[in-house]
């Protein structure tokens, strides 16, 4: 269920799944440095974007 709501909020965005796949894919050795911290900044904006 949050893969399902994460999906269409980024689809809200203009952001398809694929997008986001092939953004991991490009920059997998950076995410996983600072996988904590994008996590919280995606959240962040997300949220930011809800409200």
């Amino acid at each position: 269920a949050d893969h399902i709501a994460m999906v269409e909020l980024l689809e809200k965005q203009g952001l398809t799944e694929m997008d986001v796949k092939n953004f991991i894919l490009e920059n997998g050795d950076f995410i996983e440095e600072r996988q904590n911290d994008i996590y919280i900044e995606l959240g962040a904006k997300i949220l930011g974007h809800e409200g």
